[in-house]
């Protein structure tokens, strides 16, 4: 079958139109705003005796924290709930994602208008008018209002450990075969390790954190968003709430281990600990585009009590369970170079240079679906530009 010009002219413009919608209607262009920086931890401690490489290949890696969130944060998620994880030193920032966080409330945006100006933008077109078609069918077929209102952040969990001016060791990485982010590095001889990580078989963020030696868990937390508020509640959890279209919640439980803890005025106290597990949990009222009357709090109350009778140990084995049945699908060796060994920063400036790295197009392949596997599972919303 053979196609002409003038169709193929046809064609562009429908595809135009069809644009002008996707563009009108994604949340990205519907409200942009400026990433705030503010907050995020900083890289200004004296970093000595370079961490190794991990074992497993499949690892991006850093020798520093992440001071910058779109470029340097690493990702975690479980199709509804995310994570962008900094691993700062003296201070940690986790901003929280929950995929139905919505400034918007259901509404009709069929255009009356449209199917009666279908005839005349077809003749238009079919006429080589394309121009005239396209402006048209903008002003006429697009839905009214043509910008929808768009998905936000959940909010933030601060953590606030001693200040200290040397690490030693330090390294933070992101595990592709088990889904898990850890940040480990030493102070004054203490090993001190961090491991976040998004559970879909659970539905939660599980953060931990222990050292080499008990006693030495000292942080204070809380969750902050802007025109939210946040509490102190029972069982030493923090609660966030707000409204956009939606009314939204977050709920953090700590669970911890030797020393003591306190939350009050919205900020919790661990001190002394020898590990602590803090599980967050997090739902909006959101039930489908016409219907946002659901009962956040109820939601997150029925997640958290589900878990109270299970470990860490038991959480994370569900969890790297779950995550493996999709992940390990897929195996692909391109060969290997001794860049394997260097920071995923490192390799990738190497790269830029000229330098031969096959194994980093594997690492780049698997992260690829590391990312979709996070952001999207059944029953969810479909990933979509933004992380989640």
């Amino acid at each position: 079958m053979s196609i002409t010009k003038k169709e193929i002219g046809m064609y562009r413009t429908l595809f135009a139109v069809v644009v002008v919608g996707l563009i009108a209607a994604d949340t990205s262009w519907a409200a942009r705003h400026d990433v705030d920086e503010s907050s995020n931890p900083k890289a200004n401690q004296t970093y000595v005796d370079e961490a190794s490489a991990p074992d497993e290949p499949l690892t991006l890696w850093y020798r520093k924290p992440a001071t910058r969130w779109e470029t340097e944060a690493l990702p975690v998620g479980n199709g509804r709930l995310a994570a962008m994880v900094f691993g700062g030193v003296n201070n940690e920032r986790i901003q929280l994602n929950e995929e139905t966080v919505w400034d918007g409330v259901p509404t009709d945006y069929n255009n009356p208008e449209a199917l009666k100006a279908l005839p005349e933008v077809r003749r238009l077109l079919f006429d080589g008018k394309n121009a005239e078609a396209t402006r048209l069918a903008g002003k006429t077929m697009m839905g009214r209002p043509m910008k929808i209102k768009s998905y936000q952040t959940l909010g933030d969990i601060h953590l606030d450990f001693p200040d200290t001016d040397e690490v030693s060791s330090y390294r933070r990485d992101l595990d592709l075969t088990t889904a898990i982010n850890r940040t480990q590095y030493t102070v004054d001889g203490i090993e001190y390790t961090r491991e976040v990580y998004v559970s879909a078989p659970d539905q939660v963020i599980v953060i931990h954190l222990a050292a080499s030696q008990p006693g030495k868990i000292n942080f204070t937390a809380r969750l902050a968003r802007e025109n939210a508020s946040a509490r102190s509640a029972s069982d030493n959890r923090l609660v966030l709430q707000g409204k956009l279209g939606v009314d939204y919640e977050a709920q953090l439980r700590p669970v911890i281990h030797g020393g003591s803890v306190t939350s009050a005025n919205g900020e919790l106290k661990v001190s002394g600990a020898d590990d602590v597990t803090l599980l967050v949990v997090a739902a909006t009222s959101y039930n489908s585009a016409t219907d946002i009357s659901g009962n956040a709090t109820a939601r997150c109350d029925k997640y958290l009590q589900s878990i109270s009778n299970k470990s860490y140990e038991d959480l994370r084995a569900a969890h790297v369970a779950d995550y493996q049945t999709l992940f390990n699908r897929v195996q692909l060796d391109l060969g290997t170079t001794d860049a394997v060994s260097k920071p995923t920063d490192q390799r990738l400036r190497d790269i830029k240079k000229g330098k031969h790295d096959p194994q980093f197009e594997t690492l780049y392949f698997q992260f690829g679906r590391y990312l979709l596997i996070s952001s999207s599972r059944p029953g969810y919303r479909p990933a979509s530009p933004r992380w989640l």
